[in-house]
């Protein structure tokens, strides 16, 4: 007898605002996508090199000034019940982040002389003009979209970033084909980015209250600094972690292969799933923990952690399996020199959905973050110079998948410690042995299969797609069971 393949109803739990917001962050990812392939194709590899270092200063000063701020707008805003306080916390918060982003704002257009010798590209100049005041809005936009998570308004995130991302597909396929100008991609970035901060402050205040200077409320501010900085520590050196290398390689080698390295060490969407659960999580762990509920707290971060693993293992075993056509499907030939780091990033990208601090955060363990954070940076400064020199463009990529699976390690163990349970017990290993051999089982096969059709059809970039579909839709067909009990027990909480 034939049983229908049925999905769980979810309702209104935290499953069901994970998934509004899976979706929609795969939509959006999808559009990022394929505008990183418009600009890899329509621009060549030094406009694109002069694209990739103004926005790696952008995301690098975003980083910096960031002063854990955003995240910490979940911690206070749940530490309290009465509005009256949660104005206060969070106009503080929000003015603090204002005066710190006008500086940075200054500071990049004073020195933007100073960065541009760095890269021996003067065109980044002019250019850094345009994204001063980029790391302001950024941080601004993250504190507003964790407020409406917390407030239960999932949905209003999820629709204005899929509006947002289609604005911007349009704009970028103006600005490849009919301007073809770097500099008109960056203005209409920014132009979006003030266009989201004024909706929502406007939107915000109808929900729920208005934030403004007269809230503003100096004694808070040690308080929620001795918080939000150890936090920003971590922030901070968490982001030049990820950034470091491409700073090396920006250095030592000219624009063309940074622009290589920039596109094949990009963030693939392997934790579009696991973003969106622990975007709706937090605040929900929060709570948990602040009443002492350990065994509930735990229950639902390993559900997470093991809802994680399946969609790493699948996604990831997957492109590796076709890495090479998968780099010119996402980017193009000529960044095939790029595939050694763009395989090692896939396995970074397999276990970053662990790397994730929400137990420390929540029970402001941010310490612990900080010195771990400090620590891999201090590392990654260090050995990525020396593997660069020693090996060439693949030293900084292995340097910093080895940074990063020590770094989840620690900050896996101090969670599990705060739970008063061990690392290892939070997740499935039997699940991980049977779903990585089936990845890997699977990934051959289908491999041969495209192999076989591609001598006979002559559409490699539809078979790759056709292939990579069937394979996703097996793995997660064989594990139907195993994924449904995980998303079902984590729906539970609201």
């Amino acid at each position: 007898m034939n049983k229908k393949l049925r999905i769980p109803h979810l309702g209104n739990g935290a499953a069901f605002s994970s998934l509004l917001l899976t979706f929609v962050s795969f939509v959006t990812m999808l559009i990022s996508m394929i505008i990183s392939k418009l600009l890899s194709v329509n621009f060549s590899l030094y406009e694109y090199g002069t694209y990739s270092q103004v926005v790696l200063v952008s995301t690098t000063v975003t980083s910096i000034t960031s002063l854990g701020l955003g995240n910490a707008t979940n911690y206070f805003y749940n530490k309290s019940q009465n509005t009256e306080e949660q104005q206060k916390y969070v106009s503080t918060l929000i003015i603090i982040e204002e005066v710190v982003g006008f500086i940075c704002a200054l500071l990049i257009a004073l020195f933007r002389g100073q960065i541009a010798d760095y890269f021996c590209n003067q065109e980044v100049k002019n250019l850094l003009i345009i994204v001063a005041f980029m790391p302001l809005l950024s941080h601004l936009i993250t504190t507003y979209q964790n407020l409406f998570v917390s407030i239960g308004r999932a949905k209003t995130i999820a629709v204005r970033n899929l509006f947002v991302s289609t604005v911007r597909l349009i704009s970028v396929l103006i600005a490849s084909y009919a301007i073809h100008d770097v500099k008109v991609i960056l203005i209409v970035l920014l132009g979006l980015d003030l266009v989201q901060f004024i909706y929502f402050s406007f939107v915000f205040q109808e929900y729920k209250f208005k934030i403004s200077i007269k809230y503003f409320s100096p004694e808070l501010i040690n308080l929620i600094l001795k918080f939000s900085v150890p936090l920003s520590i971590y922030v901070i050196s968490g982001n030049l972690n990820n950034d470091i290398d491409k700073y090396v390689v920006g250095f030592f080698a000219d624009t063309d292969t940074l622009a290589i390295y920039t596109n094949s060490s990009k963030r693939l969407p392997f934790d579009v799933i696991t973003t969106s659960f622990i975007t709706v999580l937090i605040p929900i762990m929060t709570r948990l923990l602040n009443n002492q509920k350990l065994s509930e707290a735990k229950e639902l971060f390993s559900s997470y952690l093991r809802l994680g693993c399946i969609v790493s293992l699948i996604c990831g075993g997957g492109c590796i399996a076709f890495s090479d056509r998968i780099l010119i499907l996402l980017y193009d030939e000529k960044y095939l020199p790029g595939l050694s780091v763009f395989i090692i990033y896939l396995v970074i990208e397999m276990i970053r959905f662990a790397n994730v601090t929400i137990i420390l955060s929540a029970t402001g363990q941010t310490k612990i973050m900080m010195f771990t954070s400090v620590a891999v940076l201090g590392c990654n400064l260090v050995f990525n110079v020396i593997a660069y020199k020693l090996i060439g463009l693949y030293g900084p990529a292995i340097v910093t998948l080895i940074l990063s699976i020590v770094s989840t390690c620690v900050l896996l163990h101090f969670g599990a410690r705060t739970l008063k349970c061990s690392a290892v017990s939070l997740f499935n290993i039997k699940d991980i042995l049977i779903i990585g051999a089936q990845a890997v089982g699977l990934g051959i096969a289908m491999n041969i299969a495209l192999n076989y059709v591609e001598s006979y059809v002559k559409l490699p970039l539809i078979a790759t797609m056709v292939i990579l579909i069937i394979y996703g839709v097996v793995l997660l067909a064989l594990n139907y069971k195993t994924w449904k009990a995980y998303i079902l027990n984590i729906n539970r909480y609201k």
